[in-house]
């Protein structure tokens, strides 16, 4: 199969990358935009930054309602339907995601999904669900962002043991959450279960 080519080859559809494939094409540079996830938007917008805040800020509601008892007004427990929250959180997930898509097809950026692995300086091969692909460019911006990964000590397949990742889907409220990280991600999911009803130690 012939090569594809392109002037700018972006790896990674994160904020790193999509801001650098939309940049390039204003300059007005054919672009090619490789992701391997099927929504763009890479961590930050799918297991990170918006997921979260989406659940911080649904959560918050919940920690209004108890802190008004301060200031005289007083509402009845609330009853949290996990798998609704969780289907919210998705919807605004898939909204934006469809945004930053849309952005990519209004500039000329011509977005593929596949895993991307260097053949050459300036060969890149892809591996998509109909095959092989290959792409020849003249320069290269490499964004492919981040992973959570587990100690190995802890690495035992026990789902009680879980990532930003596995957190951040809300399959069930535990009595107590402890959270190994005091970063924003590790504060802010503490926040939400702790509003949730979790005991957390950070």
């Amino acid at each position: 199969m012939e090569a594809i080519t392109t002037e700018v080859l972006v790896l990674g559809a994160g904020p790193g990358g999509y801001a650098a494939a939309f940049y390039a094409a204003d300059q007005g540079k054919k672009v090619i935009l490789v992701e391997k996830e099927s929504r763009l938007g890479g961590v930050c917008l799918n297991r990170g930054c918006i997921p979260s805040k989406a659940l911080l800020h649904a959560t918050h509601m919940v920690a209004a309602a108890r802190e008004s008892a301060e200031r005289g007004i007083v509402f009845s427990s609330p009853t949290i339907d996990i798998d609704t929250l969780r289907s919210w959180k998705n919807s605004v997930i898939d909204k934006l995601s469809s945004g930053v898509s849309a952005l990519a097809k209004g500039r000329g950026v011509d977005v593929m999904t596949g895993r991307g692995h260097f053949e050459s300086p300036n060969t890149l091969r892809l591996e998509t669900s109909e095959g092989q692909r290959f792409i020849e460019f003249e320069n290269a911006i490499i964004a492919v962002g981040s992973r959570p990964v587990v100690p190995k000590p802890w690495n035992l397949g026990n789902p009680r043991v879980m990532t930003s990742t596995e957190a951040l889907e809300v399959e069930s409220i535990p009595e107590n959450l402890l959270i190994v990280g005091g970063g924003y991600i590790g504060m802010e999911l503490g926040t939400v279960y702790a509003a949730l009803g979790s005991a957390v130690v950070v």
